[in-house]
């Protein structure tokens, strides 16, 4: 209040409505939780990268791979931190080449080491992580174990190889038979 002499003059009262973004910050949050929670429970390994490969957000399937119990552990550090050198060269390359073109590589199959450290095979997708204007700033990345399915299929081709084999050799057989046959005649 402003006082002229000992007398108010006058007051100034200003009010705000936040209720809408009370609202939207709730509807956020809930968003958020909801992502995180599928994020967190799914089996595939999910992470997203900043424009230097570093890592910005992981679940906890994708930490389990890499050793790690938790975030702090992971966050600002590459996979050159958790993994040889020869195995990540092709990945960082692949990131890389995400980020600059801003174009997705999709369903790649790519030979890994697993948690127990026998070889084993990814599905990998990674797309471009954009800002508001469209400015690339990251990838995201989801990786699939398929290391059964991979296995079942050469289990496949080798039974597939071997029937064909043997079919082959039974024709060969009966070509020989009904070569001897028609000469006996």
């Amino acid at each position: 209040p402003q006082r002229v002499g000992q007398e108010i003059a006058g007051r100034v009262w200003s009010f705000r409505d936040v209720t809408e973004r009370k609202r939207a910050n709730e509807a956020l949050t809930t968003e958020r939780n909801t992502l995180r929670t599928l994020i967190d429970n799914l089996p595939d390994r999910v992470y997203a990268k900043d424009t230097e490969c570093r890592f910005a957000l992981n679940n906890i399937a994708h930490m389990r791979a890499l050793g790690a119990t938790t975030l702090e552990e992971i966050l600002g550090k590459t996979d050159f931190d958790f993994r040889p050198h020869d195995l990540v060269a092709q990945s960082y390359a692949d990131d890389q080449q995400v980020i600059q073109s801003g174009q997705p590589l999709l369903n790649r199959e790519e030979p890994t080491t697993l948690e127990s450290g026998e070889k084993g095979w990814m599905l990998v997708s990674k797309v471009p992580l954009r800002d508001q204007q469209g400015k690339t700033t990251g990838l995201v990345g989801i990786s699939r174990d398929i290391t059964k399915r991979k296995a079942v299929e050469e289990a496949l081709q080798r039974s597939e190889e071997r029937y064909r084999s043997l079919f082959e050799n039974m024709l060969d057989g009966f070509a020989y038979c009904k070569m001897i046959f028609e000469v006996d005649r």
